[in-house]
């Protein structure tokens, strides 16, 4: 088994590829460490992450730059059209420390009086094009951060500083490892600080003894679905270890069912479309928030498509992906049907939602 390195620093960057015309991604490298070689490697690791609330300089330079873009000039903190007043927040009266980018808008539209498009319906990459000019990483010098500065100050040699634009998060790269507790104990003094961790390695290792494989294929039986015609899907298990993609022994890894800390991804199936009334697919569908609680018949999220509550019909140019075809329908169901049901099939990964995106009519043709 391998250790791979969970670093903030890994998070893909995203920039302008062309002015107005979308996001590129910057390719990074995460390295695997051999489990005999974490302990040496997580002592050569310099970097803390640190989120500063919203009393912090980094949540006043994001109130400050919203407010350019917005054209406002009230943007002192505490007072009008600042995302939240720190000290006299709406929380019982004590400040607000973490807040989502999402509740951030929100909150700056309703104080400006501003209508339109429901908050919850926003994406991060709007976010991040509208007010940071779609770059998620900013590079600062030590003295931008004033909290940063003190906390530094005769004890640690700051290098270098990166913040994930919008979310009041700074990566701190110090010069040696032994630097890193000095810092981390001067940070959790400050009130403006609202966490921080030095960065770490995540590991997926089995320590118990034994073989670790064999002990994973002891526990699979209890990963195999109920649902009736699992057993029928060659692909993924035909219980001797070759021949399939081995699903029931990732689940017993990574179970599909398990609470997530992130949002669950989303999956558009280009085919033909997707039957949203089949029951292995009804509670993994994308829903457009905007159409669910708008009227029918009306582009309630102004995109041009009228109720496109699961995706969207090219063939038609409607909202209606629904599935004449049943390809997409099967695709989508290898992807990610609702397993352990007990209904019909299971996906490779429920842990999911799925939007249909239907390019081909009937007949498979476009």
């Amino acid at each position: 088994m391998k250790a791979l390195l969970l670093c903030v620093v890994c998070c893909v960057t995203l920039g302008l590829a062309n002015a107005g015309e979308g996001l590129g991604d910057e390719v990074v490298n995460v390295p695997t460490v051999p489990p005999d070689q974490v302990a040496e490697f997580e002592q050569k690791l310099n970097r803390v992450i640190v989120e500063w609330s919203e009393s912090s300089s980094a949540a006043d330079r994001r109130r400050r730059r919203m407010a350019a873009v917005d054209g406002l000039h009230d943007v002192g903190v505490g007072v009008g059209l600042g995302d939240v007043e720190v000290g006299t927040g709406t929380d019982g009266g004590e400040a607000l420390s973490h807040r989502s980018w999402r509740q951030i808008w929100a909150e700056r539209d309703r104080r400006s009086g501003a209508v339109g498009v429901r908050a919850e319906t926003r994406t991060f990459r709007a976010y991040l094009l509208r007010f940071f000019q779609g770059v998620a990483q900013e590079q600062l010098e030590v003295k931008d951060v004033p909290e940063l500065e003190r906390a530094a100050a005769g004890k640690v040699q700051v290098n270098n500083v990166k913040r994930l634009n919008g979310m009041n998060i700074d990566i701190v790269e110090v010069a040696s490892p032994s630097q890193t507790d000095d810092l981390l104990a001067e940070l959790r003094a400050m009130p403006e600080v609202t966490h921080v961790e030095k960065d770490a390695l995540f590991v997926i290792e089995n320590k118990e003894e034994g073989d670790p494989t064999e002990r994973l294929l002891q526990s699979v039986s209890a990963y195999r679905p109920n649902d009736p015609y699992f057993s029928q899907l060659w692909g993924m298990d035909q219980g001797n270890r070759a021949g399939d993609i081995n699903a029931p022994e990732a689940w017993a890894l990574f179970d599909p069912n398990a609470q997530r800390s992130f949002a669950l991804p989303i999956v558009g199936v280009v085919d033909t479309g997707i039957d949203w009334g089949n029951p292995d697919l009804q509670p993994l569908l994308w829903v457009n928030e905007a159409e669910r609680y708008g009227t029918t018949g009306q582009d309630d999220d102004r995109n041009g498509i009228v109720d496109d509550l699961y995706g969207y019909n090219g063939a038609t140019n409607s909202g209606d992906p629904m599935d004449d075809q049943y390809h997409g329908t099967h695709v989508a169901g290898t992807v990610g049907a609702m397993g352990n049901n007990g209904k019909l099939v299971a996906g490779v990964w429920w842990g999911l939602r799925i939007m249909g995106l239907k390019f081909l009519d009937a007949s498979g043709r476009v």
